[in-house]
């Protein structure tokens, strides 16, 4: 599914899709440098690492 069907179908449905400041404003996202890398305390940086984190063990 692309995510153009994908933000319809969250929408019909009335489910907000939040996005944050540092992935939309530009933060280097845009010009190809990861938030991870850019911001590495934010709060958006973390929770990648989070998510990321067991697939280190493997």
């Amino acid at each position: 599914m692309d995510a153009r069907r994908g933000v319809k179908m969250f929408s019909k449905v009335s489910v907000p899709i939040p996005q944050e400041e540092e992935i939309r404003s530009g933060s280097g996202s845009d010009e190809g440098v990861p938030v991870v890398i850019s911001q590495p305390d934010s709060a958006v940086s973390k929770a990648y690492c989070d998510v990321a984190q067991p697939w280190c063990s493997l």
